[in-house]
């Protein structure tokens, strides 16, 4: 007890530590009499977002506000420290409530007002919000579709083409503003390319908008669907190539194609340097031999090119004209079937005992021609192994290498009877 009393003394004749807690003291009373009710302090409450509701109404007719950046606006409020202390501008909200007349696109200066929000309303408004109004500017949402047009500026190399410029995407989709959206004349990529192109070349460019004076359009309330592209120019090597014909139906290379004329007789390509330079005639149709007679004189073809080929001359078909002076024609009956092409397994027996087939080919050759220069092969296809039964197969002409420049006129079929040797029944 003695002890308990002695350390009381000492703190009480301890004139450091009692100034030490007096100060403590009078902090912790002026701390309280600051909160207490009775003393009123003013608070501004600084960057308050402005809310701009339009009517139910307008929205569903498609206006939309396009007002640029986050309108915010400011107030002074008063009560005591112990009221006004927590509120911030999550606890105030600022309307415009004039906001939910507007009925038509236009540009229109609202009043702003403010009221509370939250639990916490132990406090008055001191000042009117500032700035008391704002201008906002509503108009209706419209969304347009562009193509993309290039306006890039370059030069291609001579001796070379440029074929269709392509695009990543053709065209972009712009939203915004009805008004905005109204001054827009075209999408496009612009900008120089200081070489000359001799290939083929892919760039990225931004897309511009512009207006129909041609400059551009330059709004934070306009949306782009994408803001660049990839940009492609084709470029291929151009060369005069003589027109020829590829002939089917004739098996001989001494044939003498003399008698062939093919109007026009050239044709302005575009293709890869690589496999253009080197060529200078080029087969852009077929003839089938089988088809012409010592009668055909003319035959119109529609042209074909390799694929990836241009055609710039924009020819689509050929006429081929046949100088039939001195060609004949003469009709064989032939009995003989060539029937190696089966397969081993199986064995077959021609129906057809003859058939009749036209031979046209140079006067001279005609003249000497017999059965015997004509070979009738059997074209079995699929049918050349497990098939049994009677087929009707075509059969392929061939005249002698003696007779260059003969050639079977149309068509032929014989009737073979096919037993797999397979089906074969056993003895």
């Amino acid at each position: 007890m003695k002890n308990e009393n002695g350390i009381v003394t000492r703190i009480i004749f301890n004139n450091k530590l009692v100034i030490i807690i007096s100060l403590i003291l009078s902090f912790i009373f002026w701390v309280v009499m600051g909160m207490s009710t009775g003393e009123e302090i003013t608070k501004k409450i600084s960057n308050i977002p402005v809310t701009i509701e339009l009517s139910d109404e307008a929205v569903s007719s498609g206006l939309k506000n396009y007002t640029v950046g986050q309108l915010t606006a400011e107030v002074t409020i008063k009560g005591n420290r112990l009221s006004i202390g927590s509120v911030t501008s999550e606890n105030i909200e600022i309307v415009a409530s004039q906001a939910s007349t507007i009925t038509s696109p236009g540009t229109y200066t609202l009043e702003l007002s403010a009221k509370k929000i939250g639990i916490n309303t132990n406090y008055e408004f001191s000042s009117s919000v500032y700035p008391s109004t704002v201008i906002v500017t509503v108009d209706r949402s419209r969304e347009v579709t562009l193509p993309i047009i290039n306006e890039l500026k370059y030069n291609i190399a001579q001796g070379y083409y440029e074929g269709t410029t392509q695009y990543s995407s053709d065209e972009v989709i712009v939203t915004g503003p009805e008004t905005e959206l109204s001054r827009i004349e075209k999408a496009v990529v612009s900008g120089t390319i200081d070489e000359e192109i001799n290939e083929t070349k892919t760039i990225n460019k931004k897309i511009n908008l512009l207006d129909m004076y041609g400059y551009p359009m330059k709004s934070d309330q306009i949306e782009l669907s994408i803001s660049d592209v990839d940009v492609t120019i084709p470029v291929d090597y151009k060369k005069t190539l003589t027109a020829e014909i590829k002939l089917t139906g004739i098996d001989n290379s001494d044939f003498d194609t003399g008698f062939i004329t093919v109007s026009p007789a050239e044709i302005e390509i575009a293709a890869p340097y690589d496999e253009l330079k080197d060529i200078n005639s080029i087969n852009i149709a077929t003839v089938d031999m089988s088809e012409i007679s010592s009668k055909t004189v003319r035959k119109v073809l529609t042209t074909q090119l390799p694929s990836g080929w241009k055609n710039i001359s924009n020819i689509s078909s050929v006429t081929v004209e046949f100088d039939m002076s001195d060609y004949a024609s003469k009709t064989l009956q032939i009995t003989n079937f060539d029937t190696s092409g089966l397969d081993r397994s199986s064995s077959a027996t021609v129906s057809t005992k003859s058939i009749s087939v036209v031979i046209t080919g140079k006067s001279n050759e005609i003249a000497s021609l017999s059965a015997n220069d004509i070979s009738a092969v059997i074209d079995f296809g699929s049918k050349t192994s497990g098939y049994t039964g009677t087929a009707e197969l075509n059969v392929n002409i061939n005249v002698s290498s003696a007779y260059p420049n003969c050639w079977a006129t149309g068509k032929y079929t014989a009737s073979v009877d096919i037993v797999s040797e397979t089906n074969i029944p056993l003895p």
